[in-house]
């Protein structure tokens, strides 16, 4: 039961609302329950400036009123809901309706009222709820509407639950919930109870969700000319706790993240899964862990190309997580399924996973397991290893690898050492391999010096060393030493620094090659919507020098629109006498339409020759434009897009799309 699961000394009994009580003002606010966030977690002691925090509940929702004293400037620059999480300062409640083992849901808002959401049970959860933020002399409140219907419990009336303050220009998270040597805040472990929730036992009820769209799409002959279509995506829950979810004829063409660069580097690169049917799926099979090292994943699904059609069960059922995928696409079958247990305090957790993909001209299977242990203070360990098999293996004992580690993890210190080994012919094809043929070690260790007064808010020094050799008798093929130093100042100024030295071989290749960035970087407002940035990097790489410079600018117009500016450009003088450039410009501005409205248009340029390693590159010139007007309904999506934010040259097309949802709201 979830009350023997957190005895941690915070609980707070939910009062049941007797009349709807006000979203903006105290009307109906004067029964409730109320508590306070007094610690400081950050800089371990009592909470300098009081949160209070009070909660209701009724047949539909519960409600939470956060109320916060602020001497320090408040910062709230984003007013779209969904955009900039992390850039303002911040109020959430965190909830786990079905304990340790369950979904967990957070909410969060800034001082505006501007809100996001998130949950283990899907990556693109998107219920609609309510936040209004008032900021007021000497501080600011923030009050929140839940649904009950948008979150998954197991029928019992007390949930686990967190309450979390984050303020920005001190750098300081308070929260209501306290453990002596807990080394991070919005976890399970460390959570308090809320009692009284009977009402949510009977509103929380799964409901199956349609989603259908049209699509109509005006383009040029390269594009495929214009076309329509239509197609679904379903989700229809088994129990309380587990869903079937379905995609048919599914259509990604949305505004994407813009994830081109040109930094300079020896290995594969990786990208972040933005398909919806791929995303909220996430969660369920993604268990790898590497402290440290280059690491692998079985299940990488941007390397799966768009199916025709697709299905996946996922969902919780007791002490275990289950998942399983099935994509359909020209000539090819791509498989994943997965299980995993957890016990009661998540000290322990354990997965198979196993992914195959069949295609006409291949067949490629891959099994995997993960055993870790944590106690949620300072200890936490992992062992992992995976086996491929298949038409593109010709002796297994070199399509394998193993990896493991130690780590000692504070909310200030993080020391590891892992070891792990690649074989030369562990390469998934719907896997992800940063590089492979590869066996030996990796250490790292870092410590955060906070202050609560003055200048300075924190300085962090910090190492890393890994050193792997190849199966090709050559000896040592990758090697990395280096040691950093950030510095985070109070008016929002932070420097960091890193020396040391990098080296890479290809496999068969006798020469040991030189991957060296060295430099400084400059941050004002980092991780907010108004970030800028200078960086420099200077070192060796392959047979020659490589100087590289980022400038970027960030900066509010008119109160609602952001303007970010990237210039990146990389300058290699090789020994011989070559020279090789390179230059990234970007820019980009968004338009606040409203909380659920946003208008973002962008350009980008890439033009010039990549540095060298060790082979030579071509000459490239690259432009790409885009722009998107979206908005958010209860049960409606509206998308307006040309271009594609993530292609590598501007695709000339205008896409219209309108997405309806039968039942429950999006990703719920």
């Amino acid at each position: 039961m979830i009350v023997a699961a957190v005895v941690l000394g915070a609980a707070l009994t939910v009062t049941r609302a007797a009349a709807t009580p006000a979203l903006d003002g105290e009307a109906g606010w004067a029964g409730a329950s109320a508590s306070t966030l007094d610690w400081d977690f950050t800089h371990g002691r009592p909470a300098p400036e009081k949160t209070s925090v009070r909660v209701m509940i009724d047949d539909r929702y519960l409600y939470v009123r956060f109320e916060a004293e602020q001497h320090e400037p408040i910062v709230a620059t984003q007013t779209v809901d969904d955009v900039g999480q992390g850039s303002d300062d911040d109020v959430h409640i965190s909830l786990w309706p079905a304990g340790a083992n369950g979904f967990e849901y957070q909410f969060d808002a800034n001082p505006r009222g501007t809100h996001y959401q998130s949950s283990t049970e899907n990556t693109t959860y998107a219920p609609t709820w309510t936040s209004v933020g008032r900021v007021r002399p000497g501080g600011y409140n923030v009050t929140m509407r839940l649904p009950l219907n948008a979150l998954r419990g197991d029928g019992h009336a007390t949930w686990a639950a967190q309450f979390t303050r984050l303020v920005k220009s001190a750098g300081e998270t308070d929260e209501w919930s306290h453990a002596t040597g807990q080394n991070s805040t919005d976890t399970f472990a460390f959570a308090g109870r809320l009692d009284g929730l009977g009402a949510a036992v009977k509103a929380a009820r799964t409901t199956p969700r349609i989603g259908l769209y049209g699509l109509a799409e005006a383009g040029t002959p390269a594009t495929g000319g214009s076309t329509s279509r239509t197609g679904a995506d379903v989700s229809l829950p088994l129990t309380q706790s587990s869903s079937l979810v379905a995609t048919i004829h599914p259509d990604f063409s949305n505004v994407e993240i813009d994830q081109q660069t040109i930094a300079p580097t020896a290995f594969r690169r990786q990208y972040t899964e933005v398909r919806p049917f791929f995303a909220q799926g996430a969660n369920f099979y993604d268990y790898s862990n590497c402290y440290g090292c280059p690491g692998a994943l079985e299940l990488y699904t941007p390397a799966i190309p768009t199916p025709r059609s697709g299905y996946q069960l996922e969902g919780k059922q007791g002490l275990f997580t289950l998942g399983a995928l099935d994509a359909v696409g020209d000539a090819r079958v791509d498989d994943a399924e997965s299980i995993a247990y957890a016990n009661r305090d998540h000290t322990l957790v354990s997965n198979y996973t196993r992914v195959s993909s069949a295609q006409s001209t291949l067949h490629d299977l891959v099994d995997y397991g993960f055993l870790g242990y944590t106690d949620h203070k300072r200890w936490a360990a992992y062992l992992e290893g995976g086996v491929e098999r298949g038409s593109l293996v010709t002796d297994v004992r070199k399509s394998q690898r193993f990896n493991g580690g130690i780590a000692y993890n504070t909310k200030d210190d993080f020391w590891s050492v892992s070891a792990e080994e690649v074989g030369p012919q562990f390469s998934p094809v719907d896997g992800f391999v940063a590089v492979n043929d590869i066996g030996g070690y990796s250490a790292q260790g870092s410590h955060t010096f906070r202050w609560s007064s003055g200048a300075i808010e924190s300085l962090a020094p910090s190492f890393y060393v890994e050193r792997y050799a190849g199966s090709d008798g050559f000896g040592t093929n990758l090697f990395d030493a280096s040691l950093g130093l950030s510095l985070f100042l109070r008016d929002k100024l932070s420097v960091g620094a890193n020396v040391g030295s990098s080296f890479y071989r290809l496999p068969g290749d006798p020469v040991l090659h030189a991957d060296n960035q060295q430099g400084l970087r400059i941050d004002y407002k980092y991780q907010t919507a108004a970030q800028s940035t200078l960086l420099w990097n200077t070192g060796r790489f392959g047979d020659g020098t490589l100087d590289a410079w980022q400038r970027q600018l960030g900066f509010r117009v008119w109160r609602r629109a952001t303007v970010s500016l990237l210039a990146y450009d990389t300058d290699w003088r090789g020994d011989g006498g070559a020279r090789q450039k390179q230059w990234l410009d970007r820019a980009s501005v968004s338009f606040d339409l409203g909380p659920r409205a946003s208008l973002v248009a962008g350009v980008r340029t890439i033009i010039g020759t990549a540095p060298p390693f060790p082979f030579a590159q071509t000459y490239a010139k690259m432009t790409n434009l885009s722009f998107g007007l979206s908005t958010r309904r209860a049960h409606d999506d509206f998308y307006l897009v040309y271009g594609d934010a993530s292609a590598v040259v501007t695709r000339p097309a205008l896409t219209l799309k309108l997405v309806h949802y039968i039942g429950a709201e999006k990703g719920t």
